[in-house]
C-alpha cells in the first residue's frame, strides 16, 4: 500500500468518524454530547455493517505498521493505525450500548 493510498484510506475514515459522530449526535439531542444509551435501529445497522471491514482494515493497517517502511510512510501508517482504531471503539460502544439495552 502506497503513501497515497494509506493517505486517501485516513481521510476515508477521518469522514465516516465524522458521519458516526453526527448520527450519534442527532440520535441524542443538540445538548447531549455523549453517546446515547438508546440507538436508532439504523444507528445498530450501520455499527454491524462497518465491524466486518473495519476488523479487515485494522488487521492490514496493523501488519503494514510492522513493516519496514520509510519515515514519512510509517507516520502515516500511524496515523491510518490510531483513526481505524478510534472507529473500531466507536463501533464497539455503539454496540455495546445497544446490547445492554436490550
Amino acid at each position: 500500500m502506497s503513501a497515497s493510498e494509506i493517505n486517501k484510506t485516513t481521510n476515508a475514515l477521518d469522514v465516516l468518524e465524522g458521519s458516526i459522530a453526527d448520527s450519534i449526535d442527532a440520535s441524542t439531542g443538540p445538548s447531549d454530547r455523549e453517546v446515547s444509551d438508546v440507538l436508532r435501529p439504523q444507528d445498530l445497522q450501520v455499527a454491524h455493517e462497518l465491524r466486518t471491514p473495519l476488523t479487515a482494515l485494522k488487521s492490514a493497517i496493523d501488519l503494514l505498521c510492522q513493516s519496514d517502511l520509510p519515515t514519512d510512510s510509517a507516520h502515516i501508517a500511524r496515523i491510518a493505525q490510531r483513526n481505524v482504531d478510534r472507529m473500531a471503539e466507536i463501533v464497539e460502544d455503539m454496540l455495546t450500548k445497544r446490547s445492554s439495552k436490550s
